[in-house]
């Protein structure tokens, strides 16, 4: 009986929400092969013609319209669904619960990608998963999800009613209906909406409090139906990236969703929409307003993660760069960068697109490394300046008493020190008080590029194996000309 479940799949009454999680025969890759074409092709767009990053109807994007995507027209296939995700799946449905994979884990597995995430939405309640599952623990406050450990990939399981006053429940007589905890909610919510909740419009309320439309859609393995409310097929078939609802009303609730923004962009190789990209330059200041530890967070998650050089060419593109690194900024406009135009032959692309040739998803950079390397051209321009500043002093004699002659009375290892320091420091710092960069990275990144340099004492030696690897290999290479770059010896002394 469970293996015919598909024979019960009805996707207006949902009945898959209620049938245990049991994976059936998969079909072959040559088939999921025709279905993505198929999906491909399907968009709204003339051969030839680039897809519009403003075109969408005002209908989609207030009506919010429920499609249900049918197995056969989409490119997802049971095999595609992680091993974990399965056993975390299953064990919900056995447990009585509804749940869905969510989010990036659905578009990823739509654009034939690895998810970096397991995103799992469920009915339960989080203290009734984390009662389910030995390694989980519950994680955040404004909106808290559970981590499960099972095995190589963490799995983030958030629950319906997370954010909204309604209790999630799996009716006895099946009549579907999303039943508040109290009576208060029930009357909140009956106010509201003039009627009980179904499930479908629990997905709809969940769907709607996300950030972008492709990052909105739900996926049941067990009747291999997609769910979506926003519009997000239709923009993962024009691969464009647009927040739900009004983007300037979106970022200014969370305005991280900017750095998201970018790091979607950069991942997934989406257009950014015309009207976001609007929002973004207008309200790119609010991303300072974003809560240090979180912020640290969303930059590595951009940079750090085998597209950092995209990354940056968006960041440039669309002015963020100006707000979370203005020192990185003023440096490439000094060498002749304009912003009017794409970010082009420089050596902090040249770096950072080294680093995305030696990260992946599974095994990001460390934060220390990101950091030495976006602070490597300013310190060799910095030092070019400096090299300038030391023939002048050497041949002006009145310049004994000066800043300069005290310069030049330093060993070579403590100027390059203190400059590489305070350029690291500045560049973490876009204001005073608010640090992008962690101070135990900021000692790491600084001990790292004093190894570059061949500054080798007990100190710097000790840990690190893995990133002075990598950072000697991207800054050591015989392009970038580093120890070059950085040579004070016959100015000094």
């Amino acid at each position: 009986m469970l293996r015919n479940a598909r024979s019960f799949r009805r996707s207006w009454t949902d009945l898959a929400d209620f049938l245990p999680l049991v994976p059936k025969q998969t079909v072959s890759m040559n088939e999921g092969t025709s279905v993505w074409n198929r999906f491909q092709s399907s968009a709204p767009e003339e051969a030839g013609e680039q897809p519009s990053t403003s075109g969408r109807s005002e209908a989609v994007r207030t009506m919010f319209p429920h499609t249900v995507v049918e197995e056969t027209q989409h490119p997802i296939r049971q095999a595609d669904v992680s091993h974990q995700a399965w056993v975390v799946l299953s064990k919900l449905r056995n447990a009585g619960h509804v749940a869905f994979l969510v989010g990036g884990t659905v578009r990823d597995l739509i654009l034939g990608r690895t998810p970096k995430d397991i995103d799992i939405i469920t009915s339960a309640e989080l203290n009734q998963v984390k009662k389910l599952f030995d390694r989980c623990v519950i994680i955040g406050r404004r909106f808290p999800i559970c981590t499960i450990n099972s095995g190589q990939k963490d799995v983030e399981v958030s629950s319906f009613s997370t954010g909204v006053p309604t209790h999630i429940v799996l009716p006895p007589d099946m009549n579907q209906l999303l039943t508040p905890a109290k009576n208060h909610a029930r009357a909140n919510l009956e106010k509201i909406y003039g009627k009980a909740v179904t499930w479908a419009e629990a997905r709809q309320m969940n769907a709607r409090k996300r950030d972008f439309t492709v990052n909105s859609l739900f996926y049941d393995p067990c009747s291999q139906v997609i769910f979506d409310y926003t519009g997000g097929m239709d923009d993962l078939k024009r691969r464009r990236l647009a927040t739900i609802g009004n983007p300037i009303a979106s970022f200014e609730e969370d305005p991280a969703r900017i750095l998201r923004a970018i790091r979607f962009a950069g991942r997934v190789g989406l257009t950014i929409d015309e009207k976001t990209v609007e929002a973004m330059v207008e309200l790119g200041g609010t991303v300072l307003k974003i809560p240090e530890q979180r912020a640290q967070l969303e930059v590595h998650s951009i940079l750090g993660y085998g597209y950092a050089k995209v990354s940056m060419e968006l960041m440039w593109k669309h002015r963020v760069l100006n707000h979370i690194f203005p020192s990185l900024v003023e440096f490439l406009k000094k060498s002749g960068h304009s912003q009017d135009e794409p970010l082009r032959n420089c050596l902090l692309l040249d770096l950072l697109g080294a680093l995305d040739n030696q990260v992946q998803l599974s095994k990001p950079a460390d934060e220390a490394v990101v950091a030495a390397l976006l602070a490597a051209p300013l310190i060799g321009s910095s030092f070019q300046t400096l090299r300038i500043k030391l023939k002048n002093g050497k041949q002006n004699k009145s310049s004994k008493d000066s800043a300069i002659s005290r310069v030049m009375a330093q060993p070579e290892n403590v100027v390059y020190s203190t400059l590489t320091r305070g350029v690291l420091e500045s560049l973490a710092r876009p204001y005073r008080g608010y640090n992008l960069v962690t101070k135990v990275n900021l000692q790491k990144a600084s001990k790292l590029l004093y190894f570059v340099k061949g500054y080798r004492d007990a100190e710097v030696l000790k840990g690190f194996q893995p990133e002075k690897k990598m950072i000697m290999s991207i800054l050591g290479a015989k392009s970038v000309a580093w120890d070059k770059k950085t040579d004070l010896r016959d100015v000094l002394g």
